[in-house]
């Protein structure tokens, strides 16, 4: 159940209906867990998804809450998986917390290093500045697949509408999508040149 997309009432009778695998945000499950909503004494697996983010930027208070209705780390009766892009020396210290003493750290490529074959610029602007100066960006790539992340679903729909409006082959994708246009997103970014 992917509780964060029901409103609050649904959310809980859909628990309660059962379920094998509950998805949400660390605020969410520790409000569920609170109240009773979720038993998780027998749960075998806690995925933290951008766990580098979550330990990071706040999360770890939730997380470690989340952590003490689990069965302990070192029963063997539950797998702890992190998944991130970036694992900073000190995130992997914190995530300690949370992994057996044995665990198995897998890493593709240099942890924090940026792939070779992508180009990274950095330009600083005005908000007013950003639009003009992605259209730019663009039309000097034109043929090239080019990649824009932006911070907001809403910024990335009206980015993606402007860009198409300047005569520019382009898509977004977000969680607000449906499944099936995030799939038609990405075939569009395979034909969009």
């Amino acid at each position: 159940i992917f509780i964060n997309y029901l409103k609050n009432s649904e959310q809980s009778q859909r628990i309660r209906e059962g379920c094998n695998i509950v998805i949400g945000t660390p605020g969410r499950m520790k409000d569920f867990l609170e109240k009773g909503v979720i038993d998780a004494s027998e749960a075998q697996f806690l995925v933290l998804d951008e766990a580098d983010r979550m330990l990071d930027q706040g999360f770890g208070p939730d997380i470690r809450e989340i952590n003490a209705y689990l069965p302990p780390k070192d029963t063997g009766k539950r797998t702890t998986a992190l998944f991130s892009a970036t694992f900073e020396t000190a995130i992997q210290s914190a995530a300690q917390d949370y992994l057996r003493p044995n665990y198995i750290f897998v890493a593709i490529g240099i942890i924090g290093g940026a792939n070779t074959a992508v180009t990274q610029q950095f330009e600083q602007l005005q908000k007013r500045e950003k639009f003009n100066r992605t259209v730019e960006i663009c039309k000097q790539n034109q043929g090239k697949r080019t990649l824009i992340f932006v911070a907001t679903k809403i910024f990335a729909d009206s980015l993606g509408s402007m860009l198409v409006g300047d005569g520019i082959k382009a898509t977004t994708i977000h969680g607000d999508r449906q499944q099936r246009d995030r799939e038609q997103a990405i075939n569009d970014l395979k034909v969009c040149v």
